[in-house]
């Protein structure tokens, strides 16, 4: 039986907000939902938005422009980047290893046939995603506390901003909390994590 399909590019889904765009997240509980899609990375507890649309797009092409600015910023490449799956690609991956960044997670091909070897990989591989926890929690606090699963801005310029002044006032309880605790000596360890959120803008 032939199934026709009626395709209609940039169909309006919310008269109220335009411009937010259905986008897939392909889960089991929520196919697809409804805002602007970000790409966050996390260096020491702060919070930035790499990468902002309203339109679906492919997270993973954002890591080395991340990555550049990181380098923009602080005058080096980070030591190591510790993102999601989707991320490992083979162009990522190539662009990490020309640049000694060392990336999470296993390295393509075969794996090695010395089980201690892989024993020692596999370790590595969940302290590593332990360690990436921490702007998966960033996304959940920036939902839980700050709202952005909230936004009922009515133009797409303020929802903008809403966004942009949440994760600034977030960063600004992060950096209070940690001048209060300025009087332990911590030796800091910076890893770069990354990663995307949709977050959700109710109608």
């Amino acid at each position: 039986m032939e199934v026709k399909n009626n395709r209609i590019e940039r169909r309006i889904v919310s008269v109220s907000q335009p411009w937010v765009r259905p986008i897939k997240r392909g889960k089991a509980s929520v196919n697809t939902e409804f805002g602007s899609k970000i790409a966050l990375s996390t260096l020491d507890g702060y919070v930035r938005m790499e990468y902002f649309s309203f339109e679906n797009f492919n997270e993973a092409l954002t890591l080395q422009e991340s990555a550049e600015r990181y380098k923009e910023r602080t005058g080096s490449y980070p030591e190591r980047i510790l993102a999601d799956k989707i991320y490992r690609n083979k162009a990522n991956l190539a662009f990490c290893k020309s640049k000694n960044i060392r990336m999470n997670g296993p390295a393509l091909g075969r794996p090695p046939k010395d089980p201690q070897v892989r024993q020692q990989q596999r370790a590595a591989e969940v302290q590593e995603a332990g360690d990436r926890n921490m702007v998966e929690a960033k996304i959940g606090e920036s939902k839980r506390k700050y709202g952005l699963d909230r936004i009922m801005e009515r133009t797409q310029q303020a929802t903008e901003v809403m966004i942009c002044v949440s994760f600034v006032v977030m960063n600004s309880f992060r950096n209070l909390r940690k001048q209060l605790a300025s009087f332990f000596d911590k030796n800091q360890v910076f890893n770069f994590y990354i990663s995307f959120e949709v977050y959700a803008i109710a109608s």
